[in-house]
Parts: C-alpha cells; sequence; structure tokens
C-alpha cells in the first residue's frame, strides 16, 4: 500500500461525509506531485457533492491505473463496470458491481485445509 492509496482512501471518505474542504485537500495533495503548476488543479476548488466524489472516483483509477485497485474500490462504492467498445469480448455491456463474475473466490486449497470454513 502506497501513501498515495491512503491519500485517496481520505479524500473519499471526507467526501462521503461531507468534509469537502478535507476531501479537496488530500486530492490536491495527489494532484500537486502530478502536474507542475497549481493551476492545472485548481479545478478542484470549485467542486462539491457528488461531482467531487466523481473526481476522486476518476483521480483514483488514474492513479492506480494497472495495479489492481480498480476492482476493490468499484464493488466498495457499488459502481457497474461500462465494458469499453475497444474490448472484443462484451463490448459495450454494464455489468453491475455484485454480477458473480466479478467475485474473488476463495482458492480450494484454502477451503479444504482451514477448518474455519465451512
Amino acid at each position: 500500500m502506497r501513501i498515495d492509496e491512503l491519500y485517496m482512501l481520505s479524500a473519499e471518505m471526507n467526501a462521503k461525509i461531507g468534509a469537502e474542504e478535507d476531501a479537496k485537500t488530500r486530492l490536491k495533495q495527489i494532484l500537486a506531485e502530478r502536474f507542475d503548476s497549481a493551476a492545472d488543479y485548481a479545478y478542484v476548488d470549485t467542486l462539491t457533492g457528488q461531482a467531487l466524489i466523481d473526481e476522486i472516483y476518476l483521480q483514483t483509477r488514474i492513479e492506480f491505473f494497472a495495479e489492481g485497485k480498480s476492482l476493490l474500490a468499484l464493488k466498495r462504492n457499488k459502481a457497474n463496470v461500462v465494458r469499453g467498445t475497444n474490448h472484443l469480448y462484451l463490448a459495450g455491456e454494464v455489468i453491475p458491481y455484485n454480477d458473480d463474475r466479478l467475485t474473488l473466490e476463495i482458492p480450494l486449497l484454502e477451503v479444504q485445509n482451514n477448518p474455519f470454513i465451512n
């Protein structure tokens, strides 16, 4: 886990409980590492409510691209997956966050050897 992940989780949590200024501060700390000028992320100060939460989700996806963090974030936020048109299989399909295809299975060896799993 990197510090950036903790900052993004903090921003998300603060935005959800209504502490928007704290959420914006955390988000801007992440964006400051990515941009040369504060003017490049000054737009964050104008965001409120769902727009702020949506921006945090977007920046989370950008920050953790190809790190395997998106699936759990989508499930945590009950967001559906929309397959892009660039996919050969299921292009454009909306996959609900609770779809069985997105459920991580417990490895069989763990089930067989762990007496606490029924």
